[in-house]
């Protein structure tokens, strides 16, 4: 059964019915929720089908150069896709419950828009193909444009110029690194890459350029250092439900395609035809590792509500940066043995577990916002009482960015941090002690946060507390983040279980 092309098209069937139930927010919001259920429900399906690796395949392109392959259309689930897919499904349904209570003007487009955005996020993480990649990550900008231009805070258009231009500009880089890729390999198929580089005579003399091109392009995307200038502006301006999905998934998307291409597919069968990259390890730990403390001093001294979780993901994405690239780092040093895997395992996981944490994070900002009119948290008194549900919520936000047991980003950090002991690389130790740290930042930040805003000072006159719908969505977050912290190992076996496969293909 097409499991992954239905999850693709039921969010255009869905649009009709948006159209028809326009006038009403309960029903567009309902509906959008509902199309992130079916998805969810297909995806896990697909998965269980077939595991460790589920694949579709369709005839599309002919081929375009002489030695070359034909362009299949082309979808895939293994561990890594499949906890991506979860953490924006899950996101989607929250945020489509919230934007209930929230979204009051031209219902019809914004819900339209969601459902565009989920086409586009769901289908960058099962493209197989690189073509059908590139397609699926432009296409997310559209909707991301529109809807934060549409219903974002004063000085919104701006804000999504900025985010539009910066992460197209940055694909155009990867776009080049997939033209390059085509026509050295003879292949786009994300699965097949490694193979072909292993037979390739003179991939030494290009891969280095070919990868530059690609992390540039999803540096970008992922709004880490040093090109993350972006980010704040368009997640602390966008409406809160779509700040949410920016911080939670369409800016980790960026994390999630530098471990797909260059680093799986390019990297660790590159370090098998005996050519060194230790240096570039080094390099993107560094990066990485600079993201977590750039994003975390900003906003461990920031002020308003809203930019505090925003660079809170510059700081999270530079986390996940240099957990995949100390863990690619312990695979080509150690192989595929079980600790080798741990870096890689937990930075996966923490796509989940910060998705969670984060999008309930920018749930809860952006209802203080919404409900008391103050974006400094320096002017709010003792909210824990005068906003109790927004409280409670704000406690399972904090402690979970905290990494604090037993909320899932504890996992994820912890396991990050033992695998880079692994990684082999000359400065291990040290980036190990980084990573640590960096752990004390976020709790830091976060707890300063729930301090000023929930905790300190005198009781604050009453205010309007979370709607009563809007709430349902951050009561799912809330539980599904200590959920997963107490049960996460049937996340971490699929994404170990797919790793291992696809390095069998070529190791």
């Amino acid at each position: 059964m097409a499991y992954l092309l239905l999850s693709l098209i039921i969010p255009i069937i869905a649009m009709p019915l948006i159209f028809f139930g326009r006038k009403s927010r309960k029903i567009c919001g309902l509906i959008t929720a509902i199309v992130g259920c079916i998805d969810l429900a297909l995806i896990l399906s697909a998965y269980l089908s077939n595991p460790p690796i589920y694949v579709e395949e369709y005839r599309w392109i002919p081929k375009l150069a002489h030695g070359a392959s034909e362009i299949s259309f082309k979808l895939f689930l293994d561990g890594a896709s499949l906890i991506a897919c979860i953490a924006t499904l899950i996101l989607v349904i929250a945020t489509s419950l919230y934007s209930i209570d929230y979204i009051e003007h031209d219902i019809f487009a914004y819900y339209v828009l969601m459902l565009l955005l989920t086409l586009g996020l769901i289908g960058v993480f099962i493209s197989s193909n690189l073509v059908s990649f590139y397609m699926f990550l432009e296409f997310m900008l559209v909707p991301s444009y529109f809807i934060i231009g549409g219903w974002g805070l004063p000085g919104a258009r701006r804000a999504a110029f900025k985010f539009f231009m910066y992460t197209h500009v940055g694909a155009l880089f990867s776009l080049v690194g997939i033209a390059l890729t085509y026509f050295k390999l003879g292949t786009v198929d994300i699965l097949l890459i490694p193979q072909a580089i292993l037979s390739t005579q003179g991939w030494r003399d290009v891969w280095n350029i070919i990868f530059i091109l690609y992390v540039i392009g999803f540096l970008v995307k992922a709004g880490a250092f040093p090109v993350h200038s972006w980010l704040p502006d368009a997640h602390s301006i966008a409406p809160t439900p779509m700040s949410s999905l920016l911080s939670g998934v369409i800016a980790a998307s960026g994390v999630y395609a530098l471990f797909r291409i260059p680093y799986m597919s390019i990297l660790v069968p590159t370090s098998e035809l005996g050519i060194n990259v230790n240096k570039v390890l080094t390099i993107m730990s560094l990066l990485g590792i600079a993201s977590i403390y750039y994003g975390g001093y900003l906003a461990l001294r920031e002020r308003d509500v809203k930019r505090i979780p925003a660079y809170s993901t510059v700081s999270h994405n530079g986390y996940m940066i240099a957990g995949l690239t100390l863990g690619i780092a312990s695979i080509i040093h150690s192989g595929y043995a079980s600790l080798a895997l741990l870096g890689i395992i937990g930075a996966i996981f923490h796509l989940l577990s910060h998705a969670l944490a984060k999008g309930l994070f920018f749930l809860v900002a952006g209802t203080i916002l919404e409900e008391t009119g103050k974006r400094d948290i320096t002017e709010t008194n003792m909210l824990l009482r005068a906003m109790p549900w927004t409280g409670t919520f704000g406690f399972f936000s904090s402690f979970a960015i905290a990494g604090a047991p037993p909320f899932a980003t504890f996992i994820s950090e912890l396991l990050m941090i033992v695998g880079s002991i692994y990684s082999g690389l000359k400065y291990a130790k040290v980036f190990t002690l980084l990573l640590a740290i960096g752990t004390a930042l976020s709790a830091a930040y976060a707890l300063r946060f729930w301090w000023f805003v929930f905790w300190r000072g005198k009781e604050d006159e009453k205010k309007h507390d979370v709607k009563r719908i809007a709430r349902i969505g951050m009561v799912i977050l809330s539980i599904l983040v200590v959920l997963f912290g107490i049960l996460p190992f049937p996340f971490l076996n699929q994404v170990k279980q797919g790793l291992i496969a696809f390095l069998r293909s070529f190791l």
